[in-house]
């Protein structure tokens, strides 16, 4: 490892001794409420007590020649530098504008070379706009992203704290104020790193680091693969790493981005629990060669894991609606332990297959919902096992996947006879259940590739109302008006208008409206002199017998 050095100083120190960026492959400002109000709360708790506070190692980076990259550190420095902002702006509207002026110079000082004001800190591409404008400037602006809300959020709640400061003592806040000064400069007490190249601040990152203490899993895989890549392979890995940030940041929260890794992970490992994620890699991945061949791989998987979460996608383009509303289907489901088998079947089978294997997971999900047992950590182990079998070319095709899969495919009897008594609250799976039956009794190919139909179209009709009354339907005892009517049995498909006439209205006039409409589902109920609880058995079964062949497996 190359030469570096420990500097002890302190908050202020840190920021009046040079300029920061924060890398543009870092994560966004990430400090919720909590963090702002414990790091506030341990300000006002040292300065009452005079005490010295420790705040712990910032590593920086010169790499870069100009700014110092800040490797770890930005939580700390950017909330502190909101501190200092919000009470800039209290001298301000207070007009002490020499004291305003002094914290000015702190946070943008006076570049003499250009004559222009130089930020203390640059925060990352995405928040530095906003950063600069909000705290640096004192432009109020709103906020859209969820770190730029969280970067209002400290700076409005520090604006509370000094407004509370100077509302206890109006004759006499300023000394109070000087305070904050005083223990950002002298008692907030920290330990600077500075490697001269980034792979070894990354080096000294993860070793510092490596209990995981106050840093997301996401976080500690990033700065070791840095860590790992060396000098000559680290600018790869860092973009790569971002490129996988941003193709998964247009689809889902941030926070989610380590889901993404646990599931690649166990696609090609088998089933890998969270908290075992950081170690199992970093087991595997040593070296600069291996760090840069998992950052590929990152980035290339995050291409198809997209896929996996949006119809819309791109990937998607040549495929037919049905298979597009097969992948919204499975999505609605939120079956996410399918997604290891997804990402490794996406990125090993051709066109052909693929198409088999969405149609597949319709019917494997459809029966593990009805009959239970598809959500279990069982589930997930078959499932990112068969990734893997993928992966390994010992599953070549869907018909051997299935074969690999049979152990948590519930039966035709199990799943019939599940059918024959499931009850949903869920009215878009109820909706999707009945479009595929309908589909079916149509005899139509694949019955079970249907998109979610238009609800401003067809909505989901219950016979036998939720808020059914006893006048209107006295074959149904209280308890049976509380539980039949989330019996599929009870449900059917309408068109907006008539549904919205018949409302909870009796069976006679429901019989009326389904009698003349052109769907088989209602042409066998309307047929039934009366709508009680037999009737609803009945229908259910004869559902459940149609169920086997839309959902064949």
């Amino acid at each position: 490892m190359s030469d570096f050095t420990f500097q002890p100083t302190t908050l202020l120190g840190v920021l009046q001794s040079g300029f920061y960026a924060v890398p543009m492959y870092q994560r966004s400002y990430s400090w919720s409420e909590q963090q702002v109000s414990d790091f506030w709360n341990d300000i006002k708790e040292a300065i009452e007590g005079e005490n010295q506070y420790f705040l712990g190692t910032l590593v920086f980076s010169n790499e870069d020649g100009g700014f110092i990259s800040v490797i770890d550190g930005q939580q700390r420095l950017a909330t502190t530098t909101i501190i200092l902002s919000a009470i800039k702006e209290k001298y301000e509207s207070d007009g002490k504008i020499a004291y305003a002026a002094t914290y000015s110079g702190l946070l943008s000082p006076l570049d003499p070379e250009d004559g222009c004001t130089k930020p203390r800190i640059r925060l990352n591409a995405e928040d530095h706009p906003y950063f600069s404008k909000l705290v640096l400037d004192g432009v109020m602006v709103d906020a859209d992203v969820d770190s730029h809300k969280r970067i209002l959020e400290a700076f409005q709640y520090f604006k509370r704290r000094i407004a509370e400061i100077v509302d206890a003592d109006p004759s006499n806040w300023e000394p109070k104020i000087a305070r904050i000064w005083k223990f950002l400069n002298k008692q907030a007490r920290v330990v600077t790193v500075t490697a001269p190249n980034d792979a070894d601040a990354f080096t000294i990152f993860e070793t510092l680091n490596d209990r995981g203490a106050d840093l997301t899993i996401a976080d500690l895989l990033k700065n070791y693969l840095f860590s790992q890549a060396g000098n000559i392979n680290i600018g790869s890995v860092q973009l790569k790493w971002q490129s996988a940030n941003t193709i998964l940041k247009e689809y889902q929260e941030e926070k989610m981005f380590i889901v993404f890794l646990r599931h690649l992970w166990s696609s090609m490992h088998g089933a890998t629990r969270e908290r075992d994620l950081f170690r199992d890699i970093k087991s595997e991945v040593r070296g600069a060669q291996a760090s840069l061949d998992f950052a590929t791989k990152i980035e290339e998987s995050a291409k198809l894991y997209a896929a996996i979460l949006s119809s819309d996608n791109d990937f998607w383009a040549d495929y037919s609606a049905e298979d597009r509303g097969s992948v919204r289907n499975i999505n609605e489901f939120n079956l996410q332990q399918s997604r290891p088998t997804l990402l490794a079947a996406l990125e090993h089978f051709d066109k052909t297959e693929i198409k088999k294997t969405l149609a597949a997971f319709i019917s494997i999900f459809v029966r593990g919902i009805i009959a239970g047992g598809i959500g279990g950590g069982q589930a997930e182990r078959y499932l990112s096992d068969a990734a893997a079998d993928i992966r390994s070319g010992a599953i070549k095709n869907t018909a051997q996947l299935v074969v690999k899969l049979k152990p948590i495919i519930p039966s035709d009897t199990v799943f019939e006879r599940a059918f024959q008594t499931f009850s949903t609250t869920t009215n878009r799976f109820a909706r999707y259940l009945l479009v595929a039956l309908e589909k079916g009794m149509k005899q139509s190919a694949q019955p079970e590739l249907v998109p979610n139909e238009d609800v401003e179209k067809v909505n989901l009709e219950h016979i036998l109302p939720r808020s059914a009354t006893a006048s209107d339907w006295p074959a149904f005892t209280a308890e049976e008006r509380a539980t039949y009517p989330n019996r599929l049995g009870n449900m059917t498909l309408l068109s907006k208008g008539i549904n919205n006439r018949i409302g909870n209205k009796s069976w006679s006039v429901k019989k009326a409206a389904l009698s003349g409409s052109e769907l088989d589902l209602n042409k066998v109920i309307s047929a039934e002199a009366d709508w009680r609880t037999g009737e609803i058995d009945k229908r259910q079964a004869a559902l459940a017998k149609q169920a086997l062949t839309v959902w064949k497996v």
